[in-house]
């Protein structure tokens, strides 16, 4: 009889623990606590002598005619920067790079991002979300667009002094090279630890 008493109190608390669920002190679970972060640059690209706002005083030491000068686009702050893609998180160790050129219209949108010839990407299976990140900030900027400007040569008076007088402008269209950079920062720390 002593056995069957044993043994009804040995089912009884194997019970108690499968409804219960055992308390036992578990290790901490380690998760990752790690932040991302983004940067961009605009990669210069070489520019003729006629395409940038320093070619008047360039022109002027070679002629004395009208001249059309471009002006490019200025971006207006704040710029938005990209948000690092979550499902990144913990995942992608080393910095990502996405290189693109944008297209600026004569309004001052971006109005095309497309690949760059001079700025490096970072390949990689999570390549297309960096993508879409940067796509999503870009969809946010703005410019002052760019222009063409028509400028007159001028002599002072009493023919005093030379300089240069905008007679027209005409907004244009404008392209310019970036890099994105992705990094994080944080490690694996144990749950509970601050």
């Amino acid at each position: 009889m002593n056995s069957i008493r044993w043994g009804r109190i040995g089912l009884t608390a194997t019970a108690l623990l499968l409804v219960a669920g055992c308390q036992h002190a578990t290790k901490p679970v380690a998760r990752p606590a790690v932040e991302g972060a983004s940067a961009f640059s605009f990669v210069e690209r070489p520019v003729s002598a006629a395409a940038g706002p320093g070619a008047v005083t360039q022109i002027a030491a070679l002629v004395w005619e009208p001249v059309d000068v471009k002006v490019k686009a200025e971006p207006i702050e704040p710029l938005a920067t990209p948000v690092y893609p979550r499902i990144a998180l913990g995942r992608v160790r080393m910095p990502m790079t996405v290189g693109v050129r944008i297209y600026v219209d004569a309004t001052g949108r971006v109005a095309d991002v497309g690949a760059s010839m001079v700025a490096f990407s970072t390949g990689g299976e999570l390549a297309e979300e960096f993508r879409a990140a940067v796509d999503e900030a870009l969809a946010q900027w703005r410019f002052t667009p760019a222009e063409f400007r028509h400028m007159v040569p001028r002599t002072g008076r009493n023919g005093l002094g030379r300089g240069w007088q905008v007679t027209r402008t005409q907004p244009t269209d404008d392209a310019f090279d970036l890099a994105f950079t992705f990094t994080t920062k944080g490690d694996v720390v144990a749950e509970g630890r601050r």
